[in-house]
């Protein structure tokens, strides 16, 4: 399991959990449907891997670790209609810092992030958090979710170079 020491510099992830967060060709083509929660079990969800998502990635953007209170995060944007929210709509609020910055959702009861939209990409769809889905998937998630690449590497506050995988820095 991955443990906190785990992102500081300092330390190097395991390499059983970096091939596990390795980007496949396996499974692109099946069809799965996978159920999340927020933190309280107010906001539930279903995703879906097909269609296809678009660039699953680790944003090390200073504005995304501010909104995330940590040092990266993962995100998954995919086509709106593989995103349905089953539960819950009434407590997911949003908030946009700014007219160009992405749009989060939250659970207004226990503050988890639900999504994220990004109003001048509209093509991208709705990001989504793997760390929401069901802990049994988040062991082994789809080819499709996994992360291809880390996301203004630039701007990361981890040593990247700790980072024992092959995923482009962008």
């Amino acid at each position: 399991a991955l443990t906190t020491r785990s992102f500081y510099p300092s330390r190097a992830l395991p390499s059983r959990i970096v091939r596990r967060f390795s980007s496949t060709a396996e499974d692109k083509t099946k069809k799965t449907t996978l159920t999340g929660s927020c933190f309280c079990g107010g906001v539930e969800f279903t995703v879906s891997t097909i269609p296809p998502p678009n660039k699953p990635t680790y944003c090390h953007c200073e504005s995304c670790r501010r909104a995330h209170s940590a040092p990266l995060y993962q995100i998954v944007y995919i086509p709106e209609e593989a995103f349905t929210l089953t539960a819950g709509d009434d407590l997911v609020q949003a908030f946009q810092k700014s007219e160009d910055a992405p749009v989060r959702s939250f659970c207004k009861r226990c503050g988890s992030r639900i999504h994220n939209r990004l109003p001048k990409k509209p093509s991208m769809g709705i990001g989504f958090f793997p760390a929401l889905l069901e802990n049994s998937v988040q062991q082994d998630l789809p080819a499709v979710f996994r992360p291809i690449q880390h996301y203004l590497s630039h701007e990361a506050v981890l040593n990247l170079d700790q980072l024992a995988d092959s995923l482009p820095r962008n």
